[in-house]
């Protein structure tokens, strides 16, 4: 599948979230397969996104990040956009869960997944 960058980013995020709640063990096991696929991406994305705060001399506090000025900020940001619209092949096994799969999903952790899990009825 080819997907992009931040595609795959909030995907991984979504999987994250739903990570923490308590499903059927079938359910938890594909969630679970998928986040694997995604990891390496995700790393790379950790990756990119220090060494492009390290480019535009940003400071990192409490998870913020500071840039010594206007100039730098936008440098992140264009890099950052840049990072988040390439594409990647990744494969990523397809997850088909039913209405009444126990899981709940948010409108925005359905539209990140998108491509990934397939709900039917």
């Amino acid at each position: 599948m080819k997907i992009t960058q931040g595609k795959i980013v909030n995907a991984y995020r979504a999987l994250l979230r739903l990570s923490e709640q308590q499903l059927p063990l079938p359910v938890a096991y594909a969630l679970y397969k998928a986040k694997k696929a995604l990891d390496p991406q995700w790393q790379f994305q950790l990756e990119q996104e220090q060494k492009m705060i390290a480019e535009c001399k940003g400071v990192v506090d409490n998870g913020s990040v500071t840039f010594p000025d206007d100039d730098a900020r936008l440098e992140y940001v264009k890099k950052a956009l840049e990072l988040n619209e390439m594409e990647t092949e990744i494969e990523v096994p397809e997850i088909v869960l039913s209405e009444d799969s126990g899981l709940s999903l948010s409108v925005n952790e359905i539209d990140a997944l998108d491509g990934i899990i397939e709900i039917e009825g």
